[in-house]
């Protein structure tokens, strides 16, 4: 077949301004994936049999990690469980891995630490677990996310309950002549749910033509990195945006629609306001309800804000600059230190298990 020649483009991110990337020689192309339509959590350039790692280590083109188990940060391992296994023997199996590699770690982290499983069907989305395959968000934040715009919609909803039936006083005369004039209760239900849903496809429209102009923009964002949003509009999406557009409109109009359809046409025709219930009547709990969602939400996003605010210009009390991170990769760190402490420019020498500030251990890895 046709082959192609690849070099290792990311290495340059772990690699001082200008070094050139290794150049892992010939492959032989056995398939291509497409550039959309495919799903996968891993993130990738080419994808390139196992059976080449040989060569590679013997041209010492690339590290050879697969019996260091000091290194747990670069390497996933991915099995295929017989019919007859269970969720229990996979357990010991990995207890079983943990005692023999890990025991006599040097590192007390590693020695503490205990190997765990995912399904493939739960990686993406999944939990928050450490050196984690996926660049993409956690459960937790699409629920976070998806209950925003639940309370978005609560309050769009509740707002127009509320208008409408702060205009049942202005409205109460057309009722009541409805009425009297033959109108049946179904007729004004009618009524009320398809005005409710000329207003809320009137909105869909509007929103339609918001979310044309701001799509890029969005997908410019920075979060997009992990959110992977990129809508296709096809004859399902519309669909799907008609029957939440219905589904909406039920919602907000189905209370009014029931409620000024019972009505006595006396108490219409004299337009008595009967959204009033005693001291707490029905548009003043609308009313307190939208305003305490609103405002719930307004504060929320403020203190997101002036956290993240916070976090970008926190003085984490050192200056960065000049401050080069060097994977000990199993040495001993005071042997490591005295090297070190002996090259000129050198002006200091301490350890972390973490980088500072960053909740990463990756870095720089020497020979």
């Amino acid at each position: 077949g046709k082959t192609i020649k690849f070099s290792d483009r990311g290495l340059n991110e772990w690699t001082d301004e200008g070094t050139t990337a290794v150049n892992w020689g010939l492959f032989t192309i056995t398939g291509v994936f497409a550039d959309h339509g495919y799903k996968s959590h891993l993130q990738f350039d080419a994808i390139m049999s196992a059976s080449t790692l040989d060569r590679l280590y013997a041209e010492n083109k690339m590290d050879n990690l697969s019996d260091d188990w000091n290194s747990d940060s670069k390497t996933f391992a991915y099995a295929l469980l017989r019919k007859t296994a269970n969720e229990k023997d996979l357990k010991q199996a990995l207890d079983q891995i943990t005692i023999q590699n890990f025991k006599d770690s040097k590192n007390q982290q590693l020695k503490e630490s205990r190997l765990t499983y995912q399904p493939l069907t739960k990686i993406s989305p999944g939990p928050i677990i450490n050196n984690s395959p996926t660049n993409t968000l956690p459960l937790f934040v699409y629920y976070i996310l998806g209950g925003l715009v639940l309370v978005i919609l609560l309050t769009s909803c509740l707002n127009y309950t509320s208008l409408t039936v702060a205009r049942s006083v202005t409205r109460s005369g057309e009722i009541g002549v409805r009425k009297v004039i033959g109108a049946f209760r179904k007729d004004l239900i009618i009524q009320f749910l398809c005005e409710t849903t000329l207003t809320v496809f009137l909105s869909l429209l509007l929103a339609n033509g918001l979310l044309l102009i701001l799509k890029n923009a969005f997908l410019h964002l920075w979060i997009n990195k992990y959110l992977k949003f990129d809508l296709q509009f096809n004859g399902y999406v519309y669909a799907a945006f008609v029957l939440f557009s219905l589904l909406i409109s039920l919602i907000s109009g189905i209370y009014p629609a029931l409620k000024f359809s019972r009505s006595r046409p006396v108490v219409m025709m004299k337009k008595k306001d009967s959204s009033r219930l005693g001291k707490w009547g029905l548009r003043r709990v609308l009313t307190v309800s939208q305003f305490a969602i609103s405002l719930t939400f307004i504060i929320t996003s403020m203190v997101i804000y002036n956290q993240f605010k916070h976090y970008m210009q926190f003085d984490y009390g050192f200056n960065p600059k000049n401050v080069v991170n060097i994977n000990l990769q199993g040495r001993d760190f005071q042997l490591v230190k005295n090297k070190f402490q002996n090259v000129p420019g050198v002006k200091a020498v301490a350890a972390c298990a973490y980088l500072p500030a960053t909740g990463r251990n990756d870095g720089l890895s020497l020979e």
